[in-house]
């Protein structure tokens, strides 16, 4: 039941867009942009016995967008996070073990906002749908192979402010959570670490698992700004930094926090 509520939401923003792009209007301007760049990735984890995790990734992803100047504008983003080092420091001497695993990963959104003012500067509000996946080698204890899969989608309420200034265009966006899906829980607390959960050792198998979760129980902040200059009419450099932090409860009473921000260097190219 959970996994088809899911479904639903990516068909119907999958419909939304089609639809849209499907529309004519000679006012539509569509852009394409490729970024790369570096990610740093922190993670706290009570339930580890007081484990913070920290990667830094060679990131790279693309973007595609278009905006109708007088109406809306809609976007899908994908970012790719390359397997790295996972370093793995306690706060305490509860476990004594190696302190370097691996992660890799990825996050994709979908954005789709109707316009609010256009007058110098445009504002944009409507809604996104989120999703992060991270797959970790936790050798933070003596056994092999011991993985957990943190998997999470939410959708919720998107702002977006454009600034044009002549050559120059400043761009900031924000994305809070209304519900989410979490499938993040791999392991039992009542045994750990004696026990972990072969289930969740893929994307599509912990999908199954997840659990629904509403702002009291997750939070995610997302909050992204761009600095483009126009080398041409349609071809622009810039830069791009990203920040991100999300709160979840992933065995009551223990929460897990998670903080991200990324620098990218980016090209764009509009049609």
């Amino acid at each position: 039941m959970k996994l088809n509520i899911v479904i639903a939401i990516l068909l119907f923003f999958s419909l939304k867009t089609n639809y849209l792009i499907g529309q004519k209007n000679n006012q539509v301007k569509h852009t394409i942009s490729i970024f790369s760049g570096y990610t740093y990735y922190t993670t706290y984890e009570p339930i580890l016995s007081s484990v913070r995790q920290s990667s830094t990734f060679l990131t790279t992803g693309f973007e595609y967008s278009k905006k109708n100047k007088e109406k809306h504008q809609l976007s899908f983003k994908l970012i790719l996070l390359p397997k790295t080092d996972l370093t793995s420091r306690l706060s305490n001497d509860g476990f004594r073990a190696p302190n370097k695993g691996e992660i890799f990963g990825g996050s994709f959104e979908f954005l789709y906002q109707k316009l609010l003012r256009k007058k110098g500067t445009y504002m944009y509000l409507g809604l996104h749908l989120n999703g992060v996946y991270l797959d970790k080698s936790l050798n933070v204890i003596s056994f092999d192979d011991a993985r957990a899969v943190d998997l999470f989608l939410d959708l919720g309420p998107s702002f977006s402010i454009t600034k044009d200034l002549g050559k120059h265009q400043i761009k900031a966006n924000l994305n809070l959570p209304f519900i989410g899906y979490v499938a993040a829980k791999t392991r039992n607390s009542e045994t750990f670490p004696f026990d972990l959960i072969e289930r969740d050792k893929n994307i599509g198998t912990a999908l199954q698992y997840g659990d629904i979760a509403l702002i009291n129980d997750y939070f995610n902040l997302n909050f992204n700004a761009e600095y483009s200059f126009k080398i041409t009419s349609r071809f622009l450099m810039g830069l791009q930094y990203g920040f991100q932090y999300y709160d979840y409860k992933k065995e009551a009473p223990f929460n897990v926090q998670a903080i991200s921000y990324r620098f990218l260097l980016q090209a764009k190219y509009q049609f």
